[in-house]
């Protein structure tokens, strides 16, 4: 996959988006219910170390938003940060939390099209290897993405579906209002996002706080 610019990163869920394959990179650089809550509060009590599949997705969009903005959660035994990316060669998506590259949705087919790729904590052999390849000056930031395998999934879009962005001050919006957003540009919309996965539905996407993470 080709490197992405990683500028200030805005969710855009837009319609109609068409990237070109790329080859492998280092880029470097919620309703509100009282049984939902009960739900949350539960699931705080006795999950909040898991991983995001663990819990319900919609809880661990409420459990774990500001971590995955500031990409600050557990990381995985290979250093992976959310799911992980183990699934990229997969046609389906399984439930859970995936950091995408969004290329396309059609809210009126109410699908996405996006790319899984791996993003890579402090705490992994490819953040030291992007580390020690850095100019001595440079600050690196706290994240890696890489994305050896180009393959787009289509994946509905459920009927609720609540999107956290940095233009709403991460406030959830629908996708309607989101593809509002008229001044973001393709290449934001392509930096990368976290889409969250229940019962084989987007359920929500947050947008991580990619640019002046160091």
């Amino acid at each position: 996959m080709a490197t992405r610019p990683l500028t200030a990163v805005v969710l855009a869920v837009a319609a109609s988006l068409s990237l070109a394959n790329c080859s492998p990179a280092f880029l470097g650089g919620v309703s509100s219910s009282n049984s939902r809550d009960a739900s949350v509060a539960s699931a705080q009590a006795s999950h909040a170390n898991l991983a995001p599949a663990t819990v319900s997705p919609e809880d661990s969009v409420l459990l774990r938003k500001q971590s995955l903005i500031e990409l600050s959660g557990p990381a995985n035994n290979d250093g992976t940060l959310g799911s992980g990316c183990d699934v990229q060669e997969e046609s389906e998506l399984p439930d859970g939390v995936w950091f995408s590259f969004v290329q396309g949705v059609d809210l009126d087919a109410e699908l996405a099209s996006i790319d899984v790729a791996c993003l890579f904590g402090t705490d992994s052999d490819q953040w030291e290897i992007y580390r020690d390849g850095l100019e001595p000056e440079l600050t690196p930031a706290r994240f890696v993405i890489t994305n050896d395998v180009s393959l787009t999934i289509d994946v509905p879009i459920a009927a609720d579906m609540e999107v956290f962005l940095a233009a709403h001050d991460w406030a959830p919006v629908t996708p309607a209002e989101a593809l509002a957003d008229g001044e973001v540009s393709l290449e934001r919309r392509a930096a990368g996002l976290w889409v969250i996965i229940g019962e084989g539905e987007i359920v929500a996407v947050v947008e991580p706080q990619l640019d002046g993470a160091s």
